[in-house]
């Protein structure tokens, strides 16, 4: 919708710029930040971090403390997260963005 046509319905509409290579720029430096919480991280564009936590998780307590400490992390920055753990990047992925419960116990991925 046109910003003219949006501001019939509200006055009190805010507009902001859009900047198309904002997350071009943000995804990688988030991604090095993310590095405090495993070796291995990646973009996965458009909106997506994947991190491998193979061996990380029970340095925070578990798998809840883990993703309980980097939602809490980034939450304080102003960011939305969506997170899941699971023996698959796919189950993961899948998990973070359409599931309910963001851990899903070993083996258990194919249910």
């Amino acid at each position: 919708m046109a910003v003219a046509d949006a501001r019939v319905f509200t006055q009190d509409l805010t507009i902001l710029d859009d900047k198309p290579d904002l997350l071009e720029k943000l995804l990688p430096r988030l991604a090095e930040w993310c590095i405090r919480f495993s070796p291995i991280v990646a973009v996965d564009m458009p909106d997506g971090l994947l991190i491998d936590a193979s061996g990380c998780t029970h340095l925070w307590g578990g798998d809840q403390a883990y993703l309980e400490d980097i939602s809490k992390k980034l939450s304080a920055r102003g960011y939305e997260v969506r997170l899941a753990i699971a023996d698959t990047i796919g189950a993961a992925w899948g998990i973070a963005r359409f599931g309910s419960e963001p851990i899903v116990s070993s083996g258990r991925h194919i249910d």
